[in-house]
């Protein structure tokens, strides 16, 4: 099962902003204490407000409390799949809610992918510019005040894709899985993210012809305090697992593999033992035939005395 969050209540809504940057599935579920069978209550319609604006929505159920009213619920996104849901008999003033998610085994290492996403590295400002500045979007604004707020979405949404279309085309990429680093956690994504944020800083002052050393140097010291907490994070990770591996040489070995980045699955490949055999053999006679015609090298020995 692929790494899956689960938030409560409260503490999950006041943290929408940070679920919805995950690229895992995200499950929100527990009991809001809210009305959400009153359509015209106020915290009702507050929290599809907020749902909508993130890409979450709320799965439909059934009253989940003695009072009659739907407080228990399960809120996901639209690529995970919610199914079967039911809830059951009380078993005190709010009811059991079950469900079913259909969430994918994670790639193992090896294994080839499909993605399909854009070369957004291809893409020309200027060309995109001069063509959006042709659509309606950018036109007359006139014709547009009469059209609902659906219809100028649909429009802006319909403009932009084929823009993209034509100025950055979807691909469809092969890639092969790659195995997780072990030790990256909040601290190295944080480094990561103030490094990035410095070079966006710099590089948009280099772009308007406003370059100033000062930036630059504080994107090189962002990008060397990254370093340094990949670093340490890595070196204590593999100490603390070689500390815990005392007494235990299978798990030893198994960690000291993993540190030096050895596959430990068994997997050897599809080549045998004779296939080695034979490319050495290959190897050592393709070199005596290039060396057959080489004179034999006349070594000079000299008489060292003995110490």
């Amino acid at each position: 099962m692929s790494k899956l969050v689960l938030g409560f209540s409260y503490f999950c809504l006041k943290k929408t902003t940070s679920l919805a940057t995950y690229s895992c599935p995200v499950i929100v579920c527990g009991d809001f204490n809210i009305h959400v069978d009153v359509a015209d209550d106020v915290n009702t319609v507050q929290l599809h407000l907020l749902l909508q604006s993130f890409g979450f929505f709320l799965n439909a159920s059934e009253p989940t409390h003695n009072a009659g009213h739907i407080l228990d619920l399960v809120i996901s996104r639209r690529d995970v799949e919610v199914t079967d849901l039911s809830v059951g008999d009380l078993i005190s003033d709010h009811a059991l809610v079950r469900f079913r998610l259909h969430v994918q085994k994670p790639s193992s290492v090896g294994d080839v992918q499909t993605v399909s996403s854009r070369t957004w590295r291809r893409l020309s400002r200027d060309a995109f510019a001069d063509d959006l500045s042709e659509t309606l979007l950018c036109s007359d604004v006139d014709p547009l005040r009469n059209m609902s707020v659906n219809d100028l979405v649909s429009l802006y949404c319909n403009v932009m894709t084929d823009l993209l279309d034509r100025h950055c085309p979807v691909i469809t990429v092969r890639r092969q899985a790659r195995p997780r680093t072990p030790w990256f956690d909040a601290d190295c994504r944080a480094a990561r993210r103030r490094a990035r944020a410095a070079e966006w800083k710099y590089r948009r002052r280099l772009r308007h012809g406003r370059c100033s050393d000062a930036a630059r140097q504080n994107w090189k010291a962002k990008l060397k305090e990254m370093h340094s907490v990949y670093d340490r994070k890595n070196v204590n990770y593999w100490k603390d697992e070689i500390a815990t591996s005392q007494g235990d040489m299978q798990r030893l070995w198994r960690t000291l593999h993993g540190a030096f980045g050895e596959r430990t699955d068994g997997v050897t490949g599809d080549h045998t033992a004779d296939d080695f055999a034979t490319f050495f053999t290959n190897k050592v006679d393709s070199v005596r035939a290039a060396t057959a015609t080489t004179p034999q090298y006349d070594v000079q020995f000299k008489n060292t005395p003995l110490l």
